[in-house]
């Protein structure tokens, strides 16, 4: 399990060029657990609703239903 001493040690041993991004990583982490992305909760929609369409065109096409599944 990691400590803060753990964590500086491995931000001090960094190149410069991850600074940045580390960072913004690291204030990202400010808020938990992190908010997932605007585009992420529409693309779970997304995929909820292909997956009913898919489904009904199943069962149109078989005449059989869904018993159970979901996209997730």
């Amino acid at each position: 399990m990691s400590n803060r001493e753990t964590l500086h040690t491995l931000i001090d041993t960094l190149p410069a060029a991850a600074l940045e991004t580390t960072e913004r990583v690291l204030r990202s982490y400010q808020t938990w657990p992190p908010q997932p992305h605007v585009d992420f909760k529409k693309m779970q929609e997304r995929v909820r609703e292909r997956f009913e369409r898919s489904a009904r065109l199943q069962a149109s096409q078989t005449g059989r239903g869904v018993i159970s599944g979901s996209p997730g």
